[in-house]
């Protein structure tokens, strides 16, 4: 049975205040000295811990910084990339709906890269380094909500290291040119504002300001300012309704102000032509199930044991809201583990809060602070030694030399002597080798494959042998994974590309056609 004492309502449990009443006399000496051994050896476990962490973490980021500039072309870089160019050069990142280059993200963090890309010279580079900064932001934010709901500073940089390690070791998004930690950064600094104690009208329409602009960095950042919102207005209703009503106010100006920028409306480009397939999330949450269930189920019984501590409740809340939401967007093709960036921070900040508050208590005999801690440190500890020992980590982790760099050297120096367009599924190939934007294909097939397009534009241009250079991926899935494209059109497309194309070269980026002699 647990030695405990429920907390009262609306007040933090900090270390040393949870504790059975005291027995009398000599028995209250024994009593504290067991506390003190207690207390000390989870300290000591919690020490270890941070340690370990805190290499991983060192070492990832190191990783990061130094491989910014590498030529590597993956994932939405290069289509990030083009945004940013354009709105650097002060033109509109928002193409006419009969375009076939399509933007379906809010401006703000293209035009944030733009700036900084006036400095670097290269977009995609800028993108890269503003994501580290702020994934490293991100863990500074962690930290400080976590010493706002009480944490001591080692339980607050647990938080932070859960956080950091799981990012740099389990996904890929990290140093990639991706509007989704920027819009994450962003919102932190509304949810640190939130939890401080002293909150007041400026700091509530601060807070809105940071939740609405990471909004229109990344339009999937809901769920950290509804949390967040709705909590407070469950426990400070005066502070909840102003933050409510200052954020749809912030909201609203930004839809017009959008819509007097760009001459359209933010949420008909959202909208944008999307497979969406219950298989990719069930598949995609399935992959990611085995390495959270434990620290999952720690967070719940948490939430058992201090269901009266507000805190504990906000951070159970964000996460389950967050598991929920990540689920949805997950469904949709082309849509990578970014979605569960969310969850990671609640769980991150579970596994702080959830330190302190077990910081005296004891199961059976057993301190629980090192035992919870351990339901969140195993699982990544676990996925740290996985990685190496399964070969999973991509050879660019610890090769300058790798294939796929030197390839992605000679690609590009293949399209740049190719004079004319140049269709790129992989859009950073062409974004580097100074070709235009001429075509989205994978948001063009998509379009196509929902009955939102039908085709004709690519065939008629294929036909008419239009471009330079085709640059697909390898087969069989050359225009894309096969649930997510309309066969019977692929199908044509490439009895087109056969008809008028040759293959000139494959690569690890995938196949280069070139027109063949009329």
């Amino acid at each position: 049975m647990v030695n405990r004492v429920r907390p009262p309502e609306r007040k933090l449990i900090r270390p040393g205040r949870c504790a059975t009443a005291a027995p009398a006399g000599g028995e209250e000496r024994l009593s504290g000295l067991s506390s003190m051994r207690t207390a000390s050896v989870a300290s000591r476990w919690l020490d270890a811990m941070l340690v370990v962490l805190a290499s991983a973490t060192l070492i990832g980021t190191i990783r990061v910084a130094l491989t910014l500039d590498l030529p590597l072309a993956w994932g939405t870089e290069g289509w990030n990339a083009y945004h940013a160019a354009q709105a650097a050069a002060g033109q509109n990142p928002y193409p006419p709906p009969s375009g076939l280059f399509y933007d379906n993200y809010p401006p703000l963090g293209f035009y944030i890269v733009g700036l900084l890309s006036t400095l670097t010279g290269d977009a995609l580079v800028a993108g890269r380094a503003v994501s580290l900064l702020a994934f490293l932001t991100i863990g500074l934010g962690v930290a400080a909500a976590a010493r706002l709901m009480g944490c001591e500073r080692r339980e607050a940089a647990f938080a932070a290291l859960l956080f950091s390690t799981i990012l740099l070791f389990d996904y890929t998004y990290v140093g990639m040119n991706d509007p989704q930690l920027l819009g994450q950064a962003i919102q932190i600094g509304g949810l640190v504002l939130v939890l401080r104690e002293r909150r007041t009208d400026a700091s509530m329409l601060l807070a809105a300001l940071l939740f609405v602009a990471g909004f229109f960095t990344k339009h999937s950042l809901v769920i950290q300012p509804l949390a967040a919102g709705v909590w407070l207005l469950v426990y400070d209703r005066r502070n909840g309704i102003r933050l409510a009503a200052f954020g749809l106010l912030l909201l609203l100006f930004g839809m017009i102000g959008f819509r007097f920028a760009f001459g359209t409306s933010l949420w008909s480009q959202l909208d944008s032509a999307r497979v969406w397939l219950l298989q990719y999330s069930l598949h995609a949450m399935g992959a990611r199930s085995q390495a959270g269930l434990v620290p999952l189920a720690a967070s719940l019984a948490l939430l058992r044991w201090f269901r009266r501590d507000t805190h504990v409740v906000l951070c159970v809340a964000y996460l389950a809201a967050s598991l929920v939401c990540a689920a949805y967007f997950l469904g949709g093709a082309g849509v990578g583990s970014k979605a569960l960036y969310d969850a990671v921070i609640a769980l991150s900040l579970c596994g702080g809060v959830g330190a302190n508050r077990l910081a005296n208590l004891r199961l059976k005999g057993a301190p629980l602070r090192p035992l919870y801690a351990a339901c969140h440190f195993v699982p990544v500890v676990a996925m740290l030694i996985y990685h190496p020992l399964t070969g999973t980590l991509p050879p660019h982790w610890w090769s300058r030399s790798s294939p796929p760099l030197v390839d992605t050297t000679r690609d590009v120096a293949f399209l740049k002597v190719r004079e004319g367009r140049a269709l790129c599924y992989q859009l950073t190939l062409c974004y580097w080798s100074g070709k235009p934007a001429e075509i989205d294909v994978w948001g063009y097939i998509q379009a196509v494959t929902v009955g939102a397009r039908d085709g004709r534009e690519l065939h008629e241009a294929i036909a008419r042998r239009r471009y330079a250079v085709l640059q697909l991926q390898a087969a069989p899935d050359i225009w894309g994974p096969r649930p997510e494209v309309d066969a019977a059109y692929v199908r044509g497309l490439n009895r087109l590309i056969e008809a008028n194309y040759r293959l000139d070269h494959t690569s690890a980026n995938g196949t280069f056609w070139v027109p063949k002699s009329r």
